[in-house]
């Protein structure tokens, strides 16, 4: 389903309007799409580039979804019975919550609540893991402007360890858990995996808060 949010992107694209899809077609790739990425197919924008008059037979024509680009564009090949495969593009994305320099930032600023604000924008390309999200306590790399994206290479997940810092190590599996100390063989950041050495020997374990980390596949 293409959204009147999206007919008004077609511009900005500075794509040429085409007729719309056949409307079986154009749900089939949402919901495609949505199960790509595991969201609700409401939640999930596509705008089809220009394209040849369509036929009746696309409607329920078998398709070929290609890999999403960063951008949001990816190839489409329909594949109708008795007639050769035709190739498509669209560009797909979702309605999230991006955030915002809330005001002029300076490097190596670790990011408070009064310095982020949440804008709903439609971001073009698979969701961003959770993980990746920004936060609180997020470094800032780069001066920036108010208003500047708050994502990339502009800041990063908080510092979690130095090299030759201490760390509290969890290991947990089938309900035991065992807390270690350790130090810091490499620095890392917040969901970085850092290399340390604990009384027993050398470990490898996820950084999940500064001076904490866990020991992968362990169970809860």
């Amino acid at each position: 389903m293409t959204s009147f949010a999206s007919l008004l992107l077609l511009g900005q694209l500075g794509a040429v309007a085409s007729p719309a899809p056949p409307a079986a077609l154009a749900s089939r790739v949402q919901e495609a799409v949505a199960a790509r990425w595991e969201l609700p197919a409401a939640a999930v924008e596509v705008v089809w580039s220009s394209a040849a008059a369509w036929r009746a037979e696309d409607a329920e024509a078998p398709f070929r979804l290609g890999a999403v680009g960063r951008d949001g564009w990816a190839a489409l090949t329909l594949v109708p019975a008795g007639q050769p495969p035709r190739a498509l593009r669209v560009r797909v994305g979702t309605a999230s919550s991006v955030a915002l320099a809330a005001r002029p930032l300076e490097p190596g600023r670790l990011l408070s609540a009064d310095d982020i604000r949440w804008e709903q924008q439609l971001a073009w390309g698979a969701p961003m893991p959770a993980t990746s999200r920004v936060a609180e306590g997020w470094e800032v790399r780069r001066a920036l402007q108010a208003g500047e994206p708050l994502r990339g290479g502009v800041v990063a997940p908080p510092p979690g360890v130095a090299r030759g810092g201490t760390l509290r190590v969890t290991w947990a599996r089938n309900g035991v858990a065992i807390e270690m100390d350790a130090v810091a063989l490499t620095a890392a950041r917040v969901g970085e995996t850092v290399q340390a050495k604990t009384a027993s020997g050398r470990i490898s374990a996820r950084v999940t808060a500064p001076g904490e980390a866990r020991i992968e596949g362990g169970g809860a």
